[in-house]
């Protein structure tokens, strides 16, 4: 039976209440008319004191459990939650793909420093679907692939050397990175992207998709290249 249930009840009926309740709630409905009383008691009187030195009151008010060291403890113990970790990390992976969205060049550094600073950076290799630089953002596509869509080179470039997974496809058009760049007819890209090794499947699509003649051209001539080495060419 809960104390709270019985507030409609007359005051005095209170502790005839509360020892009805089960023996395991006796001790917190107690607590709990304590404070009622204690909080009325001090409600009914006002209590003021003349204070002639500042730092007294200030001595006191950091003894109040809102000071500087209570705060970093509080905060100390949220971050290092389950719950702190979580959300630090969608953060993380917010900022992160804000970053590349925007596609400013000197903002790298900032990915930089999210990477460096990724607090499982040993636990997964630069290739790990899971790492910071495979994940995918809400959309189902990874960082590379945002950046080979929205044209941004510098990007493309520095994912490329930190080793990301290029064949990722992104789930939202279930499209590699160099079908991306093809498609939106970004040919600096698609020559940066030609570095890596492509199969025939995905150079065939990549070349379904383009507008480009250039962009055609050039996926064109490194499969009749590819497809030389393979078979050999007269």
């Amino acid at each position: 039976m809960r104390l709270r249930s019985k507030l409609s009840k007359s005051f005095d009926e209170l502790p005839e209440i509360i020892l009805s309740s089960p023996p395991d709630t006796q001790n917190k409905h107690w607590k709990h008319l304590r404070n009622v009383f204690l909080a009325s008691c001090r409600f009914r009187f006002q209590e003021a004191e003349t204070v002639t030195d500042i730092s007294k009151l200030i001595r006191a008010v950091e003894k109040i459990p809102t000071d500087k060291a209570y705060r970093a403890r509080r905060c100390s113990e949220q971050i290092f939650s389950p719950m702190g970790r979580a959300l630090e990390e969608h953060r993380r992976e917010q900022l992160f793909f804000q970053v590349i969205e925007k596609g400013d060049p000197n903002d790298i550094r900032i990915l930089e420093e999210l990477i460096e600073t990724d607090p499982k950076k040993y636990l997964r290799k630069a290739n790990d679907p899971n790492s910071i630089l495979n994940n995918k953002n809400r959309e189902g596509c990874t960082p590379v692939y945002v950046a080979c869509r929205n044209g941004s080179l510098e990007y493309v470039d520095y994912f490329m050397k930190k080793g990301a997974d290029l064949k990722i496809k992104c789930s939202l058009e279930n499209e590699s990175c160099i079908e991306a760049a093809a498609r939106w007819g970004y040919g600096q890209i698609v020559k940066l992207l030609m570095k890596q090794k492509w199969s025939p499947e995905e150079i065939k699509r990549a070349k379904k998709l383009t507008k480009s003649k250039q962009i055609y051209n050039m996926l064109e001539k490194s499969h009749h290249k590819r497809h030389c080495s393979w078979w050999g060419c007269s």
